[in-house]
């Protein structure tokens, strides 16, 4: 084999025997190598959480600039007080999406979301819940027979 060649091991499906292959300057695990520490040097796990971090931080900010757009969101899962909600729920995207952007803080930041997410989603389940059952009247089915008992006429005396 001649120094510009390279040769790479393939092992035949079959038999899997041995089989060299030869392509004049073309090394597979040298392009696998390469396209790894390219993926590394590009650390997508982390421009992803930085790209998470800014968003989440902006919209949290735009609870405080825009009240409103965030009101008629809030207000069927947070129907008493609904403007101090929108605050609420502003300053803890703000902060969650602060606690993403810098790796020191990421973990805190990802439980504060998974924290984040869970008190949303059963807050929107009891809202739900809610609208499908809606509580009954003050008075029970049992009393409301008792009344219309008590307001019957007494039968005439024989």
């Amino acid at each position: 084999m001649t120094e510009n060649t390279s040769a790479t091991e393939v092992v035949h499906r079959e038999t899997h025997a041995p089989v060299r292959t030869q392509i004049r300057g073309f090394d597979p695990r040298a392009l696998v190598m390469r396209v790894t520490r390219r993926i590394a040097a590009l650390n997508l796990v982390d421009m992803a959480f930085r790209v998470a971090g800014v968003s989440l931080t902006s919209a949290g900010l735009a609870h405080f600039v825009a009240p409103k757009l965030f009101a008629w969101i809030t207000r069927p899962v947070f129907p008493e007080d609904t403007g101090q909600w929108v605050k609420v729920n502003g300053a803890a995207e703000t902060g969650i999406g602060l606690a993403l952007l810098d790796r020191r803080t990421r973990t805190a930041g990802v439980i504060g979301a998974l924290v984040y997410v869970a008190h949303l989603g059963s807050r929107a389940v009891t809202a739900i819940g809610a609208q499908l059952n809606p509580p009954e009247s003050e008075t029970s089915a049992t009393e409301e027979v008792l009344v219309i008992e008590d307001s019957m006429p007494e039968p005439a005396a024989e």
